[in-house]
């Protein structure tokens, strides 16, 4: 099997060694027969594309990826840490499916909970209803994990 590699990554020589990249790792069937398939997108360090440092942390990655197949790597972006893991998550928020190791991999879905307020409001998050009742998030967070009985006389329970 002909193996190509195909790489251009442009940056100032200074910034290379602490770069950041979105790379997609794509897997090739045993059988070649159907396009490459996306098993990741993620931001990691542009020195640490190519030794899998970001996979190998995956615990979806380690099921089921050997060291027999054959993995595609993209590239996609590269820029500053912050910029490229907007644009990862966004990658993959985009998709119709996404990559298998990246259900459980790398944080794609929101985390926010709606919450039920003693006042009979909903809050989306937990923030919108800091925000709208002034109150002290961390003392909301710790109300929502039965520490604290109330906060400024307001009692919260998730919606789900």
């Amino acid at each position: 099997m002909q193996r190509q590699t195909h790489a251009i990554v442009g940056g100032k020589a200074g910034e290379l060694p602490t770069a950041w990249c979105v790379v997609e790792y794509a897997v090739i069937d045993q059988t070649g027969s159907t396009p490459p398939t996306s098993m990741m997108i993620l931001a990691t360090r542009l020195r640490d594309v190519f030794t899998l440092a970001e996979c190998n942390r995956n615990s979806e990655w380690r099921k089921c990826i050997t060291p027999e197949h054959v993995i595609t790597v993209t590239i996609h972006w590269t820029g500053n840490r912050t910029d490229c893991q907007r644009k990862a998550t966004a990658m993959i928020m985009e998709r119709p499916t996404r990559p298998r190791c990246n259900i459980y991999g790398y944080n794609s879905y929101s985390l926010a909970r709606p919450l039920l307020c003693s006042n009979d409001q909903e809050y989306p998050t937990q923030a919108e209803a800091c925000r709208v009742l002034g109150l002290n998030q961390s003392q909301l967070s710790r109300h929502l994990k039965g520490e604290l009985r109330s906060v400024k006389g307001y009692m919260f329970k998730y919606k789900d």
